[in-house]
């Protein structure tokens, strides 16, 4: 990233990262058979030009006109800055959402479907990544796939950390100068497992790219990730 947009500092805590994304948390008249003759219309009669559509016909929402490119007013170190971003579209997963511009974007469907978003910058391992857990699976099933994700050997779990008002879960895997942060989503009965992979020090310059992705989070059934 820019230096002169995000100055990175010699440290970063995970309660600066997670405070980051807290701050983002808003008829027809047919009859049947036998049954009554309908009314004959009287002549010259006007049609209803609006007619009610008929019960469980409601169509599916329709997703915003979103530009494929957009500056988007993000925090970095606490102070609003614009940034460009590019709109990334994951059908597999249900939702597209805006990708920092200077990251990039992988699709994978092997083990899972997935999306991955990295920093490309030389010496960093910093990315979000996004996967689906298999079709039926249940919540304690969920739960125990996000506590198997987490539990890499040499890293020190933090379970109980606070959890989004948009996820089911969060679970926190310290590898000293590396962490793991991962969130399980649901949505529409279908469970996501989205991982936040960053070295201690990168954090502050991910919170950004953190806060553009998940804010601009649509569902394609036309809900937001996080709630507005």
């Amino acid at each position: 990233m820019e230096a002169e947009i995000i100055n990175q500092r010699a440290y970063a805590g995970l309660l600066l990262v997670l405070a980051l994304l807290a701050a983002s948390c808003s008829g027809t008249n047919a009859t049947s058979p036998g049954g009554p003759e309908p009314a004959q219309e009287e002549h010259g009669a006007i049609a209803d030009p609006d007619p009610a559509p008929e019960p469980g016909a409601a169509e599916a929402p329709e997703e915003p006109d979103r530009p494929e490119r957009a500056d988007l007013a993000v925090h970095a170190e606490q102070v609003e800055v614009t940034l460009p971003f590019v709109l990334v579209r994951v059908p597999d997963l249900g939702f597209s959402t805006y990708v920092f511009e200077e990251y990039r974007v992988e699709f994978f469907d092997d083990p899972a479907p997935g999306i991955r978003a990295s920093d490309p910058h030389p010496g960093r391992s910093t990315f979000i990544e996004v996967t689906a857990l298999p079709a039926g699976t249940g919540q304690e099933e969920a739960r125990a796939a996000l506590s198997a994700a987490a539990d890499a050997p040499g890293g020190w779990v933090q379970p109980g950390v606070p959890v989004r008002p948009w996820a089911v879960d969060t679970v926190t895997a310290d590898h000293g100068d590396v962490a793991d942060v991962y969130f399980l989503v649901e949505h529409g009965g279908r469970y996501l497992l989205m991982r936040q992979h960053f070295a201690w020090v990168d954090a502050e310059a991910l919170g950004p790219v953190l806060e553009g992705f998940l804010n601009e989070w649509l569902w394609d059934d036309g809900g937001y990730l996080v709630p507005r």
